[in-house]
């Protein structure tokens, strides 16, 4: 099967997290690191969001780092994992009340530490 590997900086420039898929792989079935939630979003959601990389979301009560640089509009939902990462919050400046709605109706997988 064609896996597909994402990573994702965090934090300092040696800080990485490695996110890997297969391109048929349920989102239950991704092997996520500690700290981390993922989930699928049409392309409508994918547009509403791409402009509010390292913004702070809330996702089920806790505070994230949206990354959004990752995300290709010309691709389906599917190949395109949104991601956030619960470190290093209080750097970032929060996300509007627009694109928390879009947060909130995604479905997230969520990894704890």
């Amino acid at each position: 099967m064609n896996q597909i590997k994402q990573y994702i900086r965090v934090g300092g420039a040696r800080r990485r997290k490695r996110i890997t898929t297969q391109q048929t792989t349920p989102l239950q079935q991704v092997q996520l690191p500690d700290g981390l939630a993922i989930g699928y979003c049409n392309r409508t959601m994918r547009e509403m969001i791409l402009n509010y990389d390292h913004h702070v979301v809330e996702i089920r009560g806790r505070k994230g780092v949206l990354f959004t640089f990752h995300l290709k509009l010309e691709l389906p939902a599917e190949r395109n994992l949104v991601v956030v990462v619960f470190d290093h919050v209080e750097q970032y400046a929060p996300a509007s009340a627009e694109v928390q709605q879009i947060i909130n109706r995604i479905a997230w997988r969520i990894k704890p530490r």
